[in-house]
């Protein structure tokens, strides 16, 4: 089934915050990035991931919760996160542009076990549309580690969901 673009909550927020950034956010990330997540979602937490997930992640020297990429496709460095917030998984993508740093978070994700990157022109299968499509840009990948996982791609300020591991 394909619900074509998800419906996310897409917030638009300054480059440069004043302030100190909340550290409990995600020390990985990006101080814009951080400073956004924690001004629209204050009781967020970084992602536990399963300590099985958690091992095979950093055995090959991934944050299982964290990654970056071009998501947007505009040449610039962009930001995923894993996390909780409203007792709710969330996957929160800072999308950096000239003069601001949108964040566009996912409701409850497909998966929450892992976060990554998949490159462009990476090719998946949709199970949802029963189709290959090819990646014009890097997507940001989930998983239910060892079970199911999908790809999150960013089109006209929006993520759309690829189910491409089943």
């Amino acid at each position: 089934m394909n619900t074509g673009p998800l419906t996310a909550l897409s917030l638009i927020a300054a480059c440069t915050a004043a302030g100190a950034v909340p550290a409990a956010v995600a020390p990985d990330l990006p101080p814009a990035c951080a400073t956004a997540i924690a001004k629209n979602m204050p009781d967020w937490k970084p992602l536990e991931p399963p300590q099985d997930a958690a091992n095979w992640a950093r055995k090959r020297g991934w944050n299982p919760t964290v990654t970056t990429g071009d998501f947007d496709g505009n040449g610039s460095a962009d930001w995923a996160a894993l996390g909780t917030s409203g007792g709710k998984a969330r996957l929160a993508v800072c999308m950096n542009a000239k003069s601001r740093l949108e964040l566009v978070v996912v409701d409850d994700p497909y998966c929450a076990d892992l976060v990554y990157r998949t490159r462009a022109r990476s090719r998946l299968y949709n199970y949802e549309t029963e189709r290959h499509e090819r990646l014009k840009h890097d997507g940001v990948s989930v998983s239910c580690f060892e079970k199911a996982g999908a790809t999150y791609v960013y089109e006209r300020s929006g993520l759309r969901r690829i189910v491409d591991s089943d």
